[in-house]
């Protein structure tokens, strides 16, 4: 298999800040690699020094003359009032028959082709851009963060597209989802190293979880032989008899310091707790011939609906279509144009987006902020949720004006969660959060009793926590009563283009249930099988045993216990055998499950 792209003692600094430090690795092809790690990391920058855009301070990036890299950046490289045609002929120099085809695969057809760019929502302008790179026919994709403000139709093409796709690709993205449903490899970019795994993202996290137990484990066995040594020297080093001993005890806790592992992650083991507050059950908002938008834009209208209490719904829609809109409207932070709305009695609500980020008191510190908020009790309380945020306590004495954007996102939903408020209105919580962070974040969301409505970008945290999908297309809201899979399916069906992407997965994945299931049935059997021989075993090992403790000669004992060692190592085979079998049952399970 060929090598692409060879990675070889990579090192770049800004400043003092560490981006690589001797990062190595190869891409092959065939490969479908997703890059992931925290902001800053240096995702983007890898992607840039590939691309030879930005220099390496030292290090070896070797680029075969037969590899052809596509990068699909986050820039537009066209203007908003160029022909989509035009533009693709402009940049690429190819034929317009050409461009033609390349467009049909993304059902961009003749209608949208003379249209100026501006013309068209943002997930059209990403598949012109997708388009544009695949016409210089690559066979390496670079693609930093593809997923960025595309509407689920375009998401789902371009996913059937990249698992059809015949190169190889590096795809920088956030969305778990979209990462596990195209790429089998992941690499991770983390303070200054890369680390490449094969397997996609749900077993790399997986995986250094696992990393993280045993590294843990293997810390605290030694701290533990150390503490042990250190008594011995404490209790007898300055005795002249034991002097010597204690010398050498010494020595061996010195040694052991060097195999201490230090733990390079920042994956939290607590769950990140959300006060429930008293229920309410019943309609807690409904709408009467509502309409909303600005005195220039209607953005949507008769919305007469009804939510209960204690759900959690995800608004979906195209950018544009109105749906921070809606939320700013129910929170009260922008007027209606007509009609109205009511919430039950007594309901207190807390809003979250970016804006309420430039709202922060700039003087104020972290624990002050965090203690503002009618839910923390105590400093315990407080320096959990802020510890859940990645706040150690060191940090509680910053004032917010030295922190980033992210960190102001993460202190605004600490302070969120810790109130006793019956709604909570979230516009895009998961954006500055890590993978391991929104995972907590889903998973306190879900259980809370409280009511939320929420604006995501990320399939996986809208399948985790949506109970129902409020959708927002053509001036029109429909409250499907149905989770995150069930709305999918409707998709599906009442949708062509969605029909036409998703028809193929559908069968595929029809037949891997069946296929599954009869594999399931199979296993079954066999073990049901082992149980059996085992208990045959078991019941002729029990008289052997009872034979035993009978007056039995010398000859008949050696015969005996010849026996016995024979059925102890059949039946410890056939445990092993039964244990193997029940994970590939459970395997088979989980398999079906996700499809």
């Amino acid at each position: 298999m060929d090598v692409l792209l060879q990675i070889k003692n990579l090192c770049k600094m800004y400043g003092t800040s560490v981006i690589f430090n001797n990062a190595s690795f190869n891409i092959n092809e065939k490969q479908k690699i997703g890059v992931v790690g925290k902001n800053g990391a240096g995702k983007s920058t890898l992607f840039k020094i590939i691309t030879g855009k930005e220099e390496k301070d030292s290090g070896l990036v070797n680029i075969p003359s037969y590899t052809k890299i596509g990068y699909l950046e986050q820039y537009d490289p066209f203007s908003q009032d160029e022909i989509v045609i035009e533009f693709l002929q402009r940049y690429t120099k190819q034929e317009k028959w050409k461009c033609e085809k390349q467009a049909g695969q993304f059902n961009i057809k003749k209608d949208k082709l003379e249209k100026e760019i501006r013309e068209l929502s943002g997930g059209y302008q990403m598949r012109i851009k997708l388009i544009a790179m695949l016409l210089f026919e690559p066979n390496l994709l670079l693609l930093d963060e593809p997923t960025n403000y595309l509407d689920l139709n375009t998401l789902i093409l371009l996913e059937k597209f990249l698992k059809n796709c015949r190169a190889s690709f590096l795809i920088i993205s956030h969305d778990r989802e979209f990462l596990k449903n195209t790429c089998n490899i992941t690499l991770e970019v983390d303070r200054g190293e890369t680390t490449l795994y094969k397997g996609d993202i749900e077993e790399y996290l997986e995986y250094k979880n696992k990393k993280i137990d045993t590294e843990t484990k293997q810390n605290t066995k030694i701290e533990r032989k150390q503490k042990h040594l250190q008594k011995f020297v404490d209790r007898f080093g300055a005795k002249a008899t034991l002097a010597k001993s204690a010398k050498s005890k010494e020595k061996q806790i010195n040694k052991l310091e060097k195999d201490i592992v230090k733990i390079k992650s920042d994956f939290k083991k607590v769950k990140i707790n959300i006060p429930n507050i008293e229920e309410k059950k019943g309609v807690i908002l409904k709408t009467f011939d509502l309409k909303i938008g600005y005195k220039d834009k209607e953005v949507a209208n008769n919305i007469n609906l009804e939510f209960n209490s204690g759900k959690k719904i995800a608004i979906l829609g195209e950018n544009g279509e109105g749906k921070s809109t809606f939320l700013k409207t129910i929170s009260n932070r922008l007027e209606n144009l007509s009609g109205k709305y009511k919430w039950k009695n007594n309901i207190n609500i807390d809003y979250y987006s970016e804006d309420i980020l430039k709202e922060l008191n700039e003087k104020e510190t972290i624990e002050t902020y965090l203690k503002s908020f009618s839910g923390a009790i105590n400093k315990g309380e407080i320096y959990k949720m802020a510890s859940n945020f990645l706040f150690e306590e060191d940090d509680l004495g910053k004032p917010v004006s030295i922190l980033s954007g992210g960190e102001r996102a993460r202190l605004c939903l600490a302070g969120l969660l810790l109130t006793k408020n019956e709604v909570l209105l979230l516009d895009e919580p998961t954006n500055h959060l890590d993978f391991e962070t929104e995972d907590l974040l889903s998973s306190a969301l879900k259980k809370c009793n409280k009511t939320i409505f929420f604006i995501s970008h990320d399939r996986y945290f809208i399948r985790e926590l949506a109970t129902n999908i409020l959708e927002i297309k053509n001036k029109k809201i429909v409250h499907h009563k149905r989770n995150y899979e069930d709305y999918l399916y409707f998709l599906k069906l009442n949708s062509k283009e969605v029909k036409n992407i998703n028809e193929d997965n559908y069968k595929e994945n029809k037949i891997k249930k069946v296929n599954n299931n009869q594999k399931t049935r199979e296993y079954t059997k066999e073990r049901s099988k082992i149980e059996n021989e085992n208990k045959k075993l078991q019941e002729e090992k029990d008289k052997i045993l009872m034979e035993f403790a009978k007056n039995i000669s010398k000859e008949e004992t050696v015969k005996l216990s010849k026996k016995l060692n024979e059925l102890e190592k059949e039946l410890q085979k056939n445990e092993e055998n039964w244990l193997k079998i029940e994970e590939k049952i459970e395997k088979l399970k989980n398999n079906n499950i996700d499809n």
